[in-house]
């Protein structure tokens, strides 16, 4: 006889688990607490290489409750059916539903990349996999979140969760910028403080500027939406004094995190959040009033500190500098002159030469404080093994701040090298806790010198560091160009042309792809860099099939995002897919799938974006 089952029995379990219970009611406020505590990672304990902050813990809580809820109740069901038969009808609806939706099939096929690319890493294996574990932590938030979404008011909830993380985040960063003491209070968070032409670069709780930068950006179409939502999530409040008290609130905040975008210094973030602010203007034009004038508001305070910052032809402020990136050759120029080519000096001993330097750039130069500007020197010679450099040279105080235009005398105090031979010294400034200038591209000033056999009883007062690299080399292991790293990505995927060369693992290994690395073997290289875009760290780190997967992805999110902005326009829809957007535009010139706060907060918009449009699809009206 052929076994049977209830209606009710065989739902699918993607019906089962949109049942409301007291597992799932936990879940959903780890998941609220979660999303408003991004910002505030901090490591707890280590495991082996793997280790575990804060975040990643209630990630994970959030992933481990949903699927001992879903489990539970799915074998609860199995239970109720009362046959083997009707068991395994549930199990292949249960299966079968959730996999049909191109969104999770892109998802699921973009991690199955990763863990397969990192198990084929051909170097570098631990850290991959390392990287594989947490990129797969962050697609598990995607269900887990779309799973506990069930309404627009949840929907809503996440919103507002997401929105008071940040604003905190945002608003102690502005402090920190103010009162640069307060960064103190966020060393639970960071212990580094940073700066740009001498400003603190403020990151608020981030571990650094650009992954702060890169969270207001994204999270600023929903300051423009969430104030004004209404308590379903569904529509915009009618023209009302409630109305216009949002509309105020959301200009607040979005001007908020404008100013802290600008102040972390990040420019390609201020031009993305322009771009944003300009979409949700366009988006939500047919909404109500009090809408319209929150999104063009955003777009005024975006647009105006944007054009001023970069487009300012003055350029009188050291801000406005770094963020115009196509005037970074002019930040630190200098000109040298120097009365006698060619010195004698003692080995080992202090000599003075004057030295007059011209400030020819834009900045001005400040001879006391932190990052005040010294003149310094470097000692080069070459011999038949080839070029050798002493890098670090004594400081010698500028006499007073020197704006762009004049020039000082300054007597350069030098110690010769403690052995006799022919070298030559090359003078350079440098900002202190900063930047070398020739690290910057500016020349030196060069004198050749002898260095004869110290009188008899001299003692060297300091014994040289040396390295076997010429200065240009030297410098250039410190900061390879966006395109020489882009040029490098593609030399690496050239030779790994499928799978890539593993996961994370572009920042271990560029240097063999770089096209002028140092000569020197033991050149130090930055293994924090990566290869400043999406895309071009994905064809490195995952070949073909990670571009593949990739654009898939962004296909599926694309058609989820346009049937939610699709008329008629829901505000905070609209919010959430221009927040989604802002991740593969900001995309095209940086990487941030390496930081928590960062990736979960992009899982967590897909999945609101995801969970949006299933509400908006169960609200329909059935056709008969």
């Amino acid at each position: 006889m052929r076994d049977t089952m209830s209606p009710g029995s065989m739902r699918s379990l993607s019906e089962a688990i949109r049942s409301t219970t007291p597992v799932d009611g936990i879940a959903r406020g780890l998941l609220l607490a979660t999303a408003a505590g991004l910002p505030f990672e901090v490591p707890i304990v280590r495991l082996g290489p793997v280790t575990v902050t804060t975040v990643e813990c209630l990630i994970y809580l959030v992933i481990g409750l949903v699927l001992a809820a879903s489990v539970l109740d799915f074998l609860g069901r199995v239970a109720r059916a009362g046959s083997f038969g009707g068991a395994a009808v549930l199990a292949r609806r249960a299966l079968a539903a959730p996999g049909r939706d191109s969104l999770n099939q892109a998802v699921v096929l973009w991690l199955l990349v990763i863990v397969v690319s990192a198990a084929l890493a051909p170097a570098h294996r631990v850290p991959a996999l390392k990287f594989a574990l947490r990129a797969t932590g962050g697609g598990l938030l995607f269900f887990a979140a779309r799973h506990l979404l069930r309404s627009t008011s949840h929907v809503r909830a996440m919103g507002l969760a997401i929105l008071l993380g940040t604003t905190v985040s945002a608003t102690g960063a502005l402090v920190e910028s103010v009162f640069p003491n307060t960064a103190v209070l966020w060393h639970a968070f960071r212990t580094t403080t940073f700066t740009v032409t001498g400003l603190p670069r403020p990151s608020g709780p981030f571990g650094y500027p650009t992954i702060a930068a890169m969270y207001w950006e994204a999270t600023l179409p929903l300051a423009v939406a969430i104030p004004l939502a209404a308590r379903d999530g569904a529509r915009s409040v009618a023209t009302s004094a409630r109305a216009w008290i949002g509309a105020v609130v959301a200009i607040v905040i979005a001007g908020l995190l404008i100013a802290a975008i600008l102040f972390s210094a990040t420019r390609t973030a201020l031009v993305v959040a322009t771009a944003a602010s300009l979409a949700m203007s366009v988006l939500t034009w047919r909404g109500d009033r009090p809408m319209r004038v929150a999104a063009g508001g955003a777009l005024v305070l975006a647009t105006v500190v944007a054009g001023l910052t970069l487009a300012n032809p003055g350029g009188a402020s050291p801000l406005a500098i770094r963020m115009r990136w196509w005037q970074d050759g002019s930040w630190y120029l200098a000109r040298y002159t120097v009365t006698d080519p060619v010195l004698k000096m003692d080995a080992g001993t202090l000599n003075q030469v004057p030295v007059t330097v011209e400030n020819t750039g834009g900045l001005i130069w400040p001879h006391t404080g932190e990052t005040a500007v010294r003149l310094s020197y470097h000692w080069e010679n070459t011999d038949s093994r080839g070029a050798h450099l002493d890098f670090e040279g004594h400081r010698s105080p500028l006499p007073v701040d020197v704006p762009p235009g004049s020039s000082v005398r300054v007597l350069g105090t030098v110690q010769a090298p403690h052995e006799p031979g022919h070298y030559r010294l090359r003078w350079d400034l440098v900002r202190e806790n900063v930047t070398w200038f020739s690290e910057r591209g500016n020349p030196t000033a060069d004198q050749s010198v002898d260095v004869e056999k110290a009188a008899a009883g001299t003692r060297p007062r300091r014994r040289s560091s040396i390295v076997d690299s010429t200065l240009e080399d030297f410098v250039l292991s410190y900061s390879p160009s966006r395109p020489e790293l882009w040029r490098a990505a593609l030399r690496l995927w050239r030779g790994h042309p499928f799978w890539g060369v593993g996961p994370d693992n572009f920042r271990r290994v560029y240097p063999e792809a770089l096209a002028s690395r140092p000569k020197d073997p033991d050149a130090v290289f930055d293994q924090r860099i990566h290869a400043n875009s999406l895309y071009f760290e994905t064809l490195a780190d995952l070949g073909l099939a990670g571009i593949a997967a990739l654009l898939l992805l962004m296909v599926a999110i694309a058609r989820t995002a346009w049937r939610k902005i699709s008329p008629p326009v829901v505000a905070v829809s609209a919010a959430l897919a221009v927040a989604v957007g802002t991740f593969f535009v900001h995309g095209l010139l940086d990487w941030f799938s390496e930081f928590t706060p960062t990736y979960a907060l992009c899982w967590l918009l897909i999945a609101l974006l995801a969970a949006g449009a299933d509400t908006r699809k169960r609200a329909a009206p059935s056709r008969a």
